[in-house]
């Protein structure tokens, strides 16, 4: 009944067992559902049956993951978090009843796609900023550099020796990097996305960008986005189609460059937009 609410055309006979429908015409059987005289097995497989589609389910998940209220389809349409959730829930939905797989349906709607759990992983559930990290990623390096650099000569330490070590060693380096961050002092510390970002400028400036692929995928450097699919997938929010739109930067721009969670997520004064892109 929940996901029948978030996806109209759901067929709630569909992998139901009668005692479990909701109360109503469906559950005294006055319903026009075709899979309403279908047996269902209470037992059975969870997943698909082969690679190919096991790689089709990760790979759509892996796309609603990244789709994004300020990031426009390949249509130029800015959608809203109710209907990036209304439709990625949809087209799985609909994967799942053209294979009959109704038990994975159950795992994925009751885990990763109802109202609850969608918040918990999509990251269109903050509709206005991106955040730069995806996962817990950076809590679980946090434990790792405590565990390698600080704790390395100590096999299950003490409480209070683990105290003294973050008091003493942890939060006084912490806190000489993050200075070193804001004043841009790179010659301190500089942060590991400076590199991947460096790359990327690098890679996707010597690629060929067809100017009609700049109009198709209504490329917006000033906003700085992108429709193209590299774009929706790329952890730093670059593209080929972006960089092609703006002069070469000098050296200094890379480790200059800011990074924010709205648009535009790169600014600096040395981007500087061709002749042809300014409006």
């Amino acid at each position: 009944a929940q996901a029948q609410q978030l996806i109209p055309h759901l067929e709630v006979c569909w992998g139901s067992l009668p005692t479990r429908r909701p109360l109503g015409d469906h559950f005294v059987g006055r319903c026009n559902c075709p899979s309403k005289a279908e047996r269902v097995e209470e037992e059975g497989r969870l997943e698909p049956a082969n690679k190919d589609e096991r790689d089709s389910v990760l790979e759509i998940m892996r796309r609603h993951f990244h789709l994004h209220p300020l990031i426009p389809d390949e249509n130029g349409t800015f959608k809203s978090a109710e209907t990036i959730h209304r439709e990625c829930a949809a087209e799985m939905y609909t994967w799942c009843k053209a294979r009959g797989y109704y038990r994975l349906w159950a795992y994925l709607f009751s885990s990763w796609y109802s109202e609850g759990q969608w918040k918990l992983w999509a990251r269109s559930a903050e509709p206005n900023s991106i955040p730069t990290v995806k996962t817990t990623m950076i809590v679980e390096s946090h434990w790792r550099i405590l565990k390698h650099n600080y704790l390395h000569r100590f096999n299950r330490p003490r409480v209070d020796l683990v105290v003294w070590i973050l008091i003493t060693l942890v939060i006084p380096d912490a806190i000489h990097k993050i200075s070193a961050i804001l004043s841009g002092n790179s010659r301190v510390f500089k942060v590991r996305w400076r590199a991947d970002f460096k790359k990327h400028w690098r890679a996707n400036a010597k690629k060929e960008v067809d100017p009609e692929n700049v109009e198709k995928y209504h490329t917006n450097p000033v906003s700085w986005v992108c429709g193209c699919r590299a774009f929706l997938f790329d952890r730093i929010l670059t593209c080929k189609h972006l960089i092609h739109c703006f002069e070469p930067p000098n050296p200094e721009f890379f480790d200059a460059v800011k990074r924010y969670t709205t648009p535009p997520f790169w600014r600096d004064e040395r981007l500087i937009l061709r002749p042809e892109f300014v409006t």
